[in-house]
């Protein structure tokens, strides 16, 4: 029996539905701005106390997704999704029960719990469906990765109805009810097809990858390794530094609340659809070749945002989080094209620690180099970062094999 046969009664849109479904839930990691003010009102805490969930849940999201593709490549995708899941609902769940006097247990909770419950999820379901779509690897990894942009968007509204009603311990409740039972169950729907699987057409295509299935030892020992992830860590900051400030930087510079607000709403939308098209693109220009697009649109968009006023704060703004949005889609499919597929989970999951370690220490580079309302000078170092990644990038080469 070939592996076409093996497959006919489990078709390959069941586990790439499933992905979507999950990912979405995981797409509450971006909307802890929502939460902030209301955590921040609720327990008497100052800005930075606050914020710091954010960045804990984004190191720990790293963290998760090391973790938890390395045990998938071992097991199946099934046992890391369904653990992570219930990790995830506890965390979130337990941090209803956080005392005003100890963020340190939000921190634990929300945070640690919360952010590696949903790392191991998020680098698991893309490995997954990679496996299944290697004809179309790009457009299959868009697709996952811009339902957890999209997630933002759904899960937005639905945050302020709750928060706004019900308080910010109730809403913990709500939404790790939500998120354990979709994860739990989508689990079931996310299985490894055989290994000898090969989708009608993808011969060709499936040449063109790695013809050696690298372990994480081997692929820290290539240099193209380094080159991803540090072109990666190099690129987002423009976007870590807009994300939070877009809503003030707006109202001061001409635009209405309403409009400020809807900037937020632009910019989860564009991160969406940059994680869906980019990865489409890349599949017939190239990988490289489009990353080297994102980088100029992302440089060309923060120099402007330097003297933009009114409505062309939301179109930069959509530049920028499209571009975001694009690497968060290519990189994942880059590192299985490059490092073959049996240890993508893992592969990608340290390729996320470039990610990781620019969402942290972004806002921190920004807060020091910031005068007043003046932003000038991050928009600067986002724009040079992101001019020495295009630098970087030209280091990516598929390895040698040997």
């Amino acid at each position: 029996m070939n592996s076409e046969e093996k497959t006919k009664h489990f078709p390959r849109i069941v586990p790439l539905l499933a992905g979507v479904i999950i990912q979405l839930c995981l797409g509450t990691v971006y909307i802890w701005g929502v939460f902030q003010p209301y955590v921040m009102q609720t327990f008497g805490w100052e800005t930075l106390t606050a914020s710091m969930t954010f960045s804990i849940v984004l190191g720990f999201f790293v963290l998760g997704s090391i973790v938890g593709g390395r045990i998938q490549d071992k097991t199946n995708p099934q046992v890391v999704i369904f653990s992570g899941g219930l990790i995830l609902g506890a965390g979130i769940f337990l941090a209803s029960f956080t005392p005003a006097a100890n963020p340190f247990y939000l921190y634990l909770t929300y945070g640690f719990m919360g952010g590696f419950g949903m790392g191991m999820t998020y680098t698991t379901i893309i490995a997954c469906c990679q496996k299944w779509f290697r004809d179309k690897m790009g457009l299959a990894t868009g697709i996952v990765v811009a339902s957890l942009g999209f997630g933002g968007f759904i899960f937005t509204p639905l945050a302020k109805l709750f928060l706004s009603t019900a308080g910010v311990p109730s809403t913990f409740v709500y939404f790790a009810i939500i998120f354990t039972v979709v994860c739990v169950a989508g689990s079931f729907f996310l299985k490894n097809p055989p290994k000898d699987y090969l989708p009608k057409g993808a011969v060709q295509k499936a040449q063109k990858r790695a013809a050696v299935d690298y372990n994480a030892g081997q692929m820290l020992k290539t240099p193209s390794f380094y080159a991803i992830t540090i072109s990666l860590l190099l690129a987002v900051p423009a976007y870590f530094i807009i994300s939070p400030i877009l809503v003030i930087i707006g109202e001061a510079r001409g635009l209405s609340p309403e409009a400020a607000v809807a900037g937020v709403m632009i910019a989860s939308l564009l991160n969406s659809a940059g994680r869906l098209v980019g990865p489409w693109i890349s599949d017939r220009l190239g990988r490289k070749k489009t990353i080297y697009l994102l980088m100029i649109g992302t440089i060309a968009a923060i120099l402007v945002f330097i003297a933009a006023q009114s409505y062309l704060i939301l179109g930069l703004t959509a530049v920028i989080a499209f571009c975001y949005g694009g690497y968060l889609g290519i990189y994942p499919a880059l590192t299985s094209e490059y490092y073959g597929m049996k240890n993508a989970g893992v592969n990608y999951g340290i390729v996320l620690v470039g990610f990781g370690i620019a969402a942290i220490f972004t806002p921190i580079m920004a807060r020091m180099v910031n005068s007043g309302e003046n932003y000038t000078m991050s928009f600067i170092i986002a724009a040079t970062l992101a001019g020495i990644a295009m630098i970087v990038a030209i280091f990516i080469k598929r390895p040698r094999q040997t």
